[in-house]
């Protein structure tokens, strides 16, 4: 399954999330909510064949959406995101040129770990909206968070390039802030003068909401997150501040009731609750995340697995 939803987004509204890779990132982020990468690389080169014949072609992703958009026509934006980056797709390019005859906004969520390539930007210039990840303002605080090969300086330089060949594409940087790692005013402030370099159109303040891969990774509070948005300025915001309510509402209340209904009985992965709902795995974290809003959920690790459970004691 790499087309999944419509579902409802913090940040897009009803959106169709599109998934163009198989389980492969250049990054092994620690507050990730799917878990530790399965396949990581450091660029495309390094994905093992029998892994990309795997990712979905811009043939796949055409018919899959077509059929879906067909049944849906409220959808705000059809967006890739999912398992894994989404520029390591060598068919990025071409799915996001097929998808223009929908008439809906394209926008590709990435970690921003492949901005250098000029492949990438040339695929990205077609998006209407990029949101890039960039969460560190050195070497050592970038392997921290996302355990990767990759250089930071890179990826900055990959911003700042495709920010001066691209500006008819929306650019946001996404800050995922996290408790104790880059929170602290001297790396806002340091951060605030690297985006000011970027020049994006906007800075998108996160912290984690689900459960992250590592437990050491831990979610700001609000307040500070209100701090830190001053000090970014005026093209900072919080996202999902203004529109929580409409995502909770906007999620199907039967298939939480499902959920809760197998959680009460036996705990279970979030590839578990995928294989058993036909649900994407990333449409079943937002449904965990509200179930852990409004039942008692509980979170257990077992050789690495994370399983959820509703404790009914």
């Amino acid at each position: 399954m790499f087309v999944y939803g419509p579902i409802p987004s913090r940040r897009l509204g009803l959106s169709l999330g599109i998934d163009p890779v198989y389980y492969t990132c250049t990054f092994d982020c620690i507050y990730c909510q799917l878990g530790r990468t399965r396949y990581l690389v450091s660029s495309p080169k390094e994905i093992p064949k029998e892994v990309l014949e795997k990712f979905p072609t811009d043939e796949d992703i055409y018919k899959e959406v077509k059929k879906i958009v067909s049944e849906n026509p409220n959808i705000d934006y059809l967006t890739f995101a999912g398992s894994g980056e989404p520029t390591l797709s060598p068919y990025l390019k071409e799915s996001i040129e097929r998808l223009r005859e929908f008439n809906i906004p394209i926008c590709v969520i990435t970690n921003s770990s492949l901005m250098n390539y000029k492949s990438v930007i040339e695929a990205l210039k077609n998006a209407d909206l990029v949101s890039a990840t960039l969460t560190s303002t050195n070497q050592e605080m970038f392997e921290k968070i996302h355990r990767t090969k990759i250089k930071l300086k890179d990826v900055i330089e990959g911003l700042i390039k495709f920010r001066r060949e691209a500006d008819e594409t929306i650019l946001n940087i996404e800050l995922m802030v996290l408790k104790g790692i880059n929170d602290d005013d001297e790396t806002i402030y340091k951060l605030k003068e690297i985006f000011d370099k970027i020049n994006p159109n906007n800075i998108e303040i996160n912290t984690p909401i689900r459960p992250p891969c590592e437990k050491y990774a831990k979610k700001v509070k609000y307040e500070r997150l209100k701090e830190i948005r001053e000090i970014l300025g005026e093209k900072a915001f919080i996202i999902g501040e203004k529109s929580k309510k409409k995502y909770n509402e906007s999620l199907n209340s039967n298939i939480l009731e499902r959920i809760s209904s197998i959680l009460k009985i036996r705990p279970c992965t979030v590839e578990d609750l995928s294989n058993a709902l036909g649900l994407h795995i990333s449409e079943v974290g937002k449904y965990l995340y509200a179930l852990k809003n409004s039942k008692n959920l509980k979170c257990i690790e077992i050789d690495g697995k994370k399983y959820y459970f509703i404790d009914m004691q």
